[in-house]
């Protein structure tokens, strides 16, 4: 459905995120994932995401679930397709800052999660500056699990509190 006051930019980004996520799980659901996990499984959370566009500004939160495997800050290989959507839609705001900051979720070891989101910001920032070219400066934060959505008492709010944030400034 249509949101309230979303602009047409964000709107078309809300459509292709989704249709992105369907891919996904098409893509997963066929068994063509070139790198199943360690059991073979293919089962993934949704690609659900929430893109924030107000005046020319953008910002994009994805689940890290989505982006990476469990404890890797390695891009999964099906992830491209979400990250090259945002490349583009960062290519209509040139010389712009670009804050990538990563969360995870709250574990008995927060030093580990400071580094491990920090590991995953980079390697965000790497694929993107890969795809765009060098007038972009990049503010690269690995938050841990400082900043949760929500309290940490479920799998399911765990996942949302895993996040990868990319918003231009």
């Amino acid at each position: 459905g249509k949101k309230i006051g979303a602009s047409p930019r964000e709107e078309a980004i809300d459509a292709r995120l989704k249709a992105i996520s369907l891919q996904l799980q098409a893509q997963q659901a066929s068994g063509s994932d070139a790198s199943p996990g360690p059991t073979g499984s293919t089962n993934q959370p949704a690609a659900s995401s929430q893109t924030i566009s107000s005046a020319d500004k953008l910002k994009v939160t994805l689940p890290s679930d989505v982006l990476f495997e469990e404890n890797s800050s390695t891009i999964r290989p099906d992830a491209g397709l979400i990250l090259d959507k945002i490349v583009a839609d960062l290519r209509n705001t040139p010389k712009s800052t670009i804050r990538i900051a990563v969360h995870t979720e709250v574990a008995a070891k927060a030093q580990e999660n400071r580094k491990l989101s920090f590991s995953r910001a980079k390697a965000v920032e790497q694929y993107l500056a890969s795809a765009l070219d060098d007038q972009y400066r990049w503010l690269v934060i690995g938050y841990g699990e400082t900043r949760p959505l929500v309290l940490n008492d479920t799998d399911a709010n765990g996942r949302r509190n895993r996040r990868v944030e990319i918003a231009v400034d």
